[in-house]
């Protein structure tokens, strides 16, 4: 969320709706925006793995494998296909 997007916000807010009730779902919005970033940033860190060479390889793919269990495996499977097939459009 930057500032054109609260500027957009008070531009073509619904008639009706107070000015501080769109700034009070924007807030919440933001709030929800940086727990799941910091969750997830705190779960690669924590379920990181280094390999032989030295380097630290990390992400959702680690922590649903090995956080979640062997059996949410196809999870981090299908994560990992979805994240690769949507990144090259």
């Amino acid at each position: 969320m930057n500032f054109n997007d609260i500027l957009v916000a008070i531009d073509d807010f619904v008639w009706g709706v107070p000015i501080m009730v769109l700034f009070f779902w924007m807030l919440v919005a933001a709030f929800l925006g940086m727990a799941t970033k910091y969750a997830e940033g705190f779960l690669a860190v924590k379920y990181r793995v280094t390999i032989p060479d030295g380097r630290k390889l990390g992400g959702p793919f680690y922590y649903i494998e090995k956080g979640m269990g062997t059996k949410w495996k196809w999870l981090a499977k299908a994560f990992t296909f979805l994240q690769f097939s949507l990144a090259h459009i």
